[in-house]
């Protein structure tokens, strides 16, 4: 066997130092960036809270919520508690979810709660539904979500598939009512790896329940007050289904948010841009679209991501509201001061 020189031994045990150094660098790096800021600066104030107990459904403006990983959850007293895309629509025969780009008319359901077992669902010319929420011997559904992905969902019975069906489909019973259970979602799962690649900072805890990428979406008034200025007739926050609207900060300042404090307590960590679809041209009063698809076409003149990278994964999407994932829970409020850090 040759033997290994020592001036061989000194260049190796050099190499091996410096690549430990680096890595510890990288790492303490990382380390930094990841932590919780201890410096934060104020930037406006709550000026809306939307929750969607049924995605694609109509929104219910709150006072106060609970933020948690999964969502907004709003709790009355002995009552159940709604959480934000907690319940969905999907089709019985091929366990897919259905929208409002399936059907506009889940734009008007609205959900609240009855009592610690019961919701009610109304919606424009029909009977109020009142239903329970868990049903004897309840059957797990794993349901597939927009871009393919997996997750479970408790079926809530006939009488509110029933009731669905009638209002959506006209009759065509193939729609179900499922109330999501907690199962894990992963950003290495395949429809999601996509956007972990690009987006570094999501994490698997951001995807929340039933929502499409993120539990939260975070949107400036101002951006809105913008947007409106470019079209004939002004939109809602509505039509782009936000749970958090800011006011106070210049329009498309969120773009560039890293932490958000709301509060006393909430912290968040914008990790994506919303780009949009043409569900922001139906008007979320009537679910009619609005003429010419104007909406997103007027957004797409001056709003479409401008790194490569990410135009390449988002397209001709262009992007308004922030998606945003918790890091550290709290109740937040209307009125409540808006920091970043």
């Amino acid at each position: 066997m040759t033997g290994v020189s020592k001036e061989t031994i000194v260049v190796l045990g050099a190499g091996a130092t410096a690549a430990l150094i680096a890595a510890t660098t990288w790492y303490q790096y990382a380390k930094r960036k990841n932590r919780i800021p201890d410096k934060w600066m104020e930037v406006g104030t709550v000026g809306d809270l939307w929750i969607y107990p049924l995605k694609s459904g109509r929104a219910m403006e709150v006072e106060e919520a609970e933020c948690t990983e999964t969502g907004l959850i709003y709790h009355e007293e002995n009552k159940f508690s709604l959480k934000d895309r907690g319940l969905l629509v999907y089709r019985g025969d091929n366990k897919e979810q259905r929208n409002a780009k399936n059907y506009p008319r889940l734009l008007l359901i609205t959900v609240t709660t009855v009592n610690e077992k019961e919701i009610k669902l109304e919606a424009p010319n029909m009977s109020p539904l009142i239903t329970k929420t868990l049903i004897e011997n309840p059957q797990l559904v794993a349901c597939t979500l927009h871009q393919g992905e997996r997750q479970q969902c408790v079926d809530c019975g006939d009488e509110a598939a029933k009731w669905i069906s009638q209002y959506c489909a006209e009759g065509d019973f193939t729609l179900r009512l499922g109330l999501g259970v907690r199962s894990k979602r992963s950003v290495n799962s395949e429809p999601m790896k996509s956007l972990a690649k690009v987006y570094k900072k999501m994490q698997n805890e951001d995807l929340g329940i039933f929502s499409d990428i993120c539990s939260y979406l975070i949107f400036n008034q101002a951006s809105l007050e913008d947007l409106n200025k470019r079209l004939p007739a002004d939109v809602s926050p509505l039509n782009f289904r936000p749970n958090i609207v800011v006011e106070g900060p210049e329009a498309y300042v969120e773009d560039d948010w890293d932490w958000i404090k709301i509060g006393k307590d909430a912290i968040f960590r914008n990790v994506k841009p919303c780009t949009r679809c043409t569900l922001i041209n139906f008007d979320p009063k009537t679910a009619v679209p609005v003429p010419e698809r104007r909406v997103l076409k007027k957004l797409q003149e001056y709003r479409l991501i401008r790194e490569e990278r990410k135009r390449e994964l988002e397209g001709n999407a262009p992007a308004m509201g922030v998606y945003a994932g918790i890091r550290k829970p709290g109740q937040i409020k209307l009125g409540d001061k808006v920091y970043i850090g």
